[in-house]
């Protein structure tokens, strides 16, 4: 009877927290985008609808052409609007020698430029191999969101091997309520503005907003001022997973996540982040932080509004901050000391800068309560430089003048975005256009960290070490499916790996998700677009503990959840 209830009880607590995924009648079809004259991809995609305004087919994937340049237009925030149907954009993996479909912000007749690619009201959004660009084509700073939500509900936002390049207010982000956001194998660089050190950001909803499941896997984040995730005010994440990123550079707090519930912060290395610091008025003024704690990479605080808002306990918290390196470099720490060594005694109350630390005392404090906290888990967390390439290494003492010229108050429109030397030799004096390949690497040589992670694999975005990406799906030989199926997992009981097999009879955005006997999200398995046909599964669980779990596959209102064990 309790196995019979904790299925029901989990089927049920699946499409509570998963959220349907929308599903439209029609079958996907692929229309290739054309690049020119001018690549228009805003009047393309919004223009492809019936005499009466429907689209002409919602589950459309619209291709674009590499070696090819876009742009993107509209009003003055609006570009590609999403409303009550699925935008699927992809273009094929670029072979040596060819890169990806960049797509650009266009200059209207007036100067201006439309600031949002895509407007999302309602739908979900899968992004594939594009490079898109918010830098203006006059190399001043353009847009300010790639994808902009207002108010969706129970949308999936699913980007994979994508770059967002110069994106100066936010990458990613907006309202709305049970919607969930998956990025794996993209780079968001640039997240720059000399008006602002806390422009720059990557993702993060607005208070009052709830995301169900945000994940980020194998990204590299590379020179962004500021949150690269972010809860806003009374903002409610109910599950996040930000594992295997490389966070290279960035000014203000790398994660503002005070009321986070849910999370596990794994394999990542954090270096040369939250290089501002913070002078005592920032800090007596809660800019970064309360309770008069230093600038801190992890900072976590009680639920407070979020906990009363939605009945939530510290004791319902599941936090893991495990086997993440991090450092600051020395040119950094060389300023700070320099810096400080330069403050007058009659100025240093207003002009000290304090460094960041890893964790602050309040959040370590947390940690070692296991009456109050008894979910949280702090280990294998090392202080290590690891030794990235010189292609990369040139930003750092960019971003050194960045802080110093903000503390000097002498900052004016100097910018410490990455600038390619082909564009440089050129006398541009911005990161437009895109380059392909990246000119810059940060496969590190620091041999401690190869087998650091939680999996045996390096530390950070492992496509810098192409050898050591996981392998976790191999779709079979195309047949075509006539039902909507998932195996049973074999071998059952397993320790720590088992496989499963997939079938979808249509295309479209599916997810395979793992969860606890309570019924709480602990891992995505694979989430996105896949065309119709069979798919094979490896689940590794290494890093979780025996016990039942429950896998769940879902497509539109179509569920299925089964039972494993995993016996260690």
């Amino acid at each position: 009877m309790k196995q019979i209830f904790a299925t029901i009880f989990v089927g049920m607590v699946v499409a509570l927290f998963a959220g349907p995924l929308q599903s439209f009648a029609q079958t996907a079809d692929t229309v290739w985008v054309p690049a020119s004259p001018e690549g228009n991809i805003t009047n393309f995609i919004n223009g492809d609808t019936t005499s009466t305004g429907a689209r002409n087919n919602p589950n459309r994937v619209y291709q674009l052409y590499d070696d090819s340049v876009y742009y993107y237009t509209g009003g003055t925030y609006n570009g590609i609007v999403v409303n009550g149907y699925h935008l699927t954009i992809i273009a094929p993996t670029p072979a040596p020698g060819h890169y990806p479909p960049e797509i650009n912000p266009m200059i209207h007749n007036d100067g201006s430029i439309t600031y949002h690619f895509i407007e999302d009201y309602q739908g979900s959004i899968t992004l594939k191999n594009l490079y898109i660009q918010g830098v203006r084509p006059d190399e001043a700073t353009g847009g300010s969101y790639a994808i902009q939500l207002s108010g969706d509900t129970n949308s999936v936002i699913s980007a994979d091997s994508c770059v967002f390049d110069g994106w100066y207010f936010r990458a990613i982000g907006g309202a709305g309520t049970h919607n969930s956001y998956y990025f794996s194998n993209c780079k968001f660089m640039n997240g720059t503005d000399p008006g602002g050190q806390f422009d720059g950001q990557v993702w993060g909803i607005l208070s009052g907003a709830i995301a169900d499941t945000v994940s980020f896997t194998d990204n590299t984040f590379f020179c962004n001022n500021s949150y690269l995730l972010m809860l806003s005010g009374t903002a409610l994440c109910r599950y996040l997973d930000f594992n295997h990123n490389t966070v290279f550079l960035g000014v203000v707090n790398p994660l503002w996540l005070f009321q986070a519930v849910n999370a596990n912060i794994t394999n990542n290395i954090f270096y040369g982040t939250f290089a501002g610091g913070a002078i005592p008025a920032e800090i007596v003024g809660g800019w970064y932080d309360t309770d008069g704690q230093p600038p801190a990479v992890i900072s976590l605080d009680t639920l407070s509004t979020v906990g009363s808002l939605y009945n939530l306990t510290e004791a319902d918290r599941h936090i893991n901050v495990i086997d993440n390196a991090y450092y600051w470099p020395k040119q950094l720490t060389d300023f700070y000391t320099h810096w400080n060594d330069s403050v007058t005694t009659a100025k240093a109350d207003s002009e000290i800068i304090t460094p960041p630390v890893w964790m602050n005392s309040r959040t370590a404090a947390m940690f070692g309560d296991k009456q109050m906290w008894p979910n949280f888990d702090s280990s294998g967390n090392v202080e290590v430089d690891p030794q990235f390439p010189s292609s990369a290494m040139g930003q750092v003492d960019s971003l050194v003048q960045y802080v110093y010229l903000d503390r000097a108050n002498q900052l004016g429109t100097y910018n410490w975005w990455y600038i390619p030397e082909v564009n440089a030799a050129n006398g541009n004096n911005g990161p437009y256009p895109g380059v392909w390949p990246l000119p810059w690497s940060l496969a590190y040589t620091n041999s401690s960290l190869m087998q650091a992670s939680t999996d045996g694999k390096p530390l950070g975005d492992l496509n810098w070490f192409p050898s050591q990406l996981p392998l976790p799906v191999q779709q079979l030989p195309k047949t075509v499916p006539t039902k909507f199926a998932l195996s049973n997992n074999y071998p059952n009981p397993f320790n720590p790996t088992t496989t499963v097999k997939v079938t979808l009879a249509k295309s479209g955005v599916a997810s395979l998700r793992v969860y606890n006997v309570l019924g709480q999200l602990v891992k995505v398995v694979d989430q996105g677009y896949k065309p119709a046909g069979s798919y094979v599964y490896n689940i590794n669980m290494d890093q979780f503990a025996s016990g039942v779990y429950f896998y769940s596959l879902q497509q539109g209102p179509n569920i299925i959840t089964k039972k494993m064990l995993l016996l260690k």
